[in-house]
C-alpha cells in the first residue's frame, strides 16, 4: 500500500514538473542554419499512408495554436513501403537509402530549405514527429537545422521507475 502511495506521489510530481524524458538520438549532426516556418505551411506526405500519417500529425497541432500559420496537406510519391513527411523543398530520393532498417527507426533532416522525415513504419514517423515537436521554436517561427538517424535499442520502449525499499 505504501509503495502504491509513493508511486502516485512520484507520478503527480513528474506530471506537475513536466519533466522531459527526452532520449538522445543515436546519430545527430547539428547544422548552422534554420528553416523559417512559412505562414502557409504545405506538408507533403506519402499518399499510400496519408490517413495514418495525418493521424500522427496531430502530435504537432498544439505547436500551431495561437499562430497565423495555416497548414495544408498534399501528396508526394515515395517508393516501396517508405513513409514520409516533407515541409518545404527537400529531396527525399537521395536520402531513402539512409533510413535505419530497424523497426521504429527514422531519418529526420532539417535544413534552410525544409524538413524531411522518413521511416519504414508508422511508429518511426511518430518518434520523428515527437523529436521535431521538441525543437520547433514557434516564437521565432523556425526550426534549427540538423540531421538525425535514430532507432530503439530494444523492441519495447518503457521507463524504469526505481522504488525505494
Amino acid at each position: 500500500m505504501a509503495r502504491v502511495l509513493i508511486l502516485c506521489i512520484f507520478l503527480i510530481n513528474v506530471i506537475e514538473a513536466q519533466i522531459n524524458f527526452s532520449i538522445t538520438p543515436k546519430e545527430i549532426q547539428k547544422g548552422e542554419t534554420k528553416y523559417p516556418i512559412p505562414k502557409d505551411l504545405e506538408i507533403k506526405v506519402s499518399p499510400r499512408y496519408r490517413k495514418e500519417i495525418r493521424e500522427k500529425l496531430k502530435l504537432l497541432e498544439n505547436k500551431f495554436v495561437g499562430t497565423d500559420i495555416s497548414i495544408r496537406l498534399s501528396s508526394v510519391e515515395t517508393q516501396g513501403n517508405i513513409r514520409s513527411v516533407i515541409f518545404g523543398m527537400m529531396d527525399f530520393k537521395a536520402r531513402r537509402f539512409e533510413i535505419p532498417p530497424q523497426t521504429e527507426g527514422y531519418l529526420l533532416e532539417v535544413t534552410s530549405r525544409g524538413v524531411l522525415l522518413m521511416a519504414r513504419d508508422l511508429m518511426g514517423i511518430q518518434w520523428g514527429l515527437l523529436r521535431l515537436k521538441e525543437v520547433m521554436d514557434m516564437k521565432k517561427r523556425s526550426i534549427p537545422s540538423f540531421l538525425i538517424h535514430d532507432w530503439p535499442d530494444v523492441r519495447w520502449r518503457g521507463i524504469h521507475l526505481p522504488m525505494p525499499k
